[in-house]
């Protein structure tokens, strides 16, 4: 009688909660399981390891990386900022970081090289948070930042102090803080995810597709109606201005031609002026992408490949 009652109630006495995502939740830190913190670090282990290994010692440059390690040392000793460099990156963070080092341990290669190593072993473990963030298993998870880690492009690259490991480290950062702040509706990561953002848009300006991948990504999702969703949108705004004033800044101290093409004015003009050029580039470099993504995906098409079943005897 009372269930029959209950169902005639017009009205629901308790209002449903908001729906929350589906995803599972990452464990706290309270929760010292040994799925948590083994491994990550069975990843520090193998990427000392791997270091071990690739003996990067040596007090010389790398491919490109000399320009950057002056601009490094420049900072750290005059305190200023060389804006006269033969890049078109944005770069500031990534100088600023070798700075930090510079003061530290004073000038040399090898104190820059260590820097961006570190900073691709953080990519991995942030890799592995984002895989665990979005439901992997542990064990997938670790499996998928091996991958990377192993990748002859990310390893050989976070051996030398060029910008591409320090931003892709700062990307899946980023990601990783974006997702779990949107999902927990925390505020202080969400500050902390935008500053990611914020610092990859400060060595690549192709960091400004950081915040719109997100947005678009949590906009689509209809599980997803917290504040945090629409919220989203202001990283973008934020980041637009870092590589704004970024660029202002190299542009006010006299940057050479290269970096002057970074702005929209200065890019435009550069196509109208040398559209063969232009065209060259676009076919050189695009038909190497079909190689490169073949190369980092040869691995997951390998496990995709059916397997042959065993004759029966």
């Amino acid at each position: 009688a009372r269930r029959a009652r209950l169902r005639l109630w017009p009205l629901p006495l308790v209002y449903p909660k908001r729906p929350r995502p589906s995803l599972r939740l990452q464990p706290t830190l309270t929760q010292w399981r040994l799925s948590w913190w083994l491994p990550p670090l069975l990843l520090a282990v193998l990427w000392l390891v791997v270091e071990l290994v690739v003996q990067p010692w040596g007090n010389m440059p790398l491919g490109d990386d000399w320009s950057y390690a002056a601009a490094a040392e420049q900072l750290a000793t005059h305190g200023s900022l060389d804006r006269r460099l033969p890049t078109s990156t944005t770069l500031v963070a990534h100088t600023a970081w070798g700075a930090l080092w510079v003061s530290l341990f004073g000038f040399s290669f090898e104190v820059l090289r260590l820097s961006v190593a570190l900073l691709g072993l953080g990519g991995l473990l942030a890799l592995y948070q984002l895989a665990r963030e979005v439901g992997l298993r542990p064990d997938r998870a670790f499996v998928a930042a091996v991958m990377i880690g192993l990748n002859p492009f990310y390893l050989k690259l976070s051996n030398s102090f060029m910008t591409d490991v320090s931003f892709t480290a700062l990307a899946i950062t980023a990601l990783w803080l974006t997702l779990r702040a949107v999902r927990l509706e925390h505020a202080p990561l969400f500050v902390l995810a935008v500053a990611a953002m914020v610092a990859a848009v400060c060595v690549r300006q192709l960091g400004l597709a950081i915040p719109l991948a997100a947005a678009a990504a949590v906009a689509l999702r209809p599980d997803w109606l917290g504040a945090f969703r629409w919220r989203l949108w202001a990283p973008t705004l934020v980041c637009a201005l870092a590589y704004l004033a970024g660029n202002q800044l190299m542009h006010a101290g006299g940057a050479p031609d290269g970096y002057r093409v970074l702005s929209a004015e200065g890019y435009l003009a550069y196509v109208a002026k040398n559209p063969a050029e232009v065209l060259r580039n676009v076919v050189l470099y695009g038909g190497r992408l079909p190689l490169y993504w073949g190369l980092l995906l040869l691995p997951l098409v390998l496990q995709r490949l059916p397997q042959r079943t065993a004759r029966a005897p």
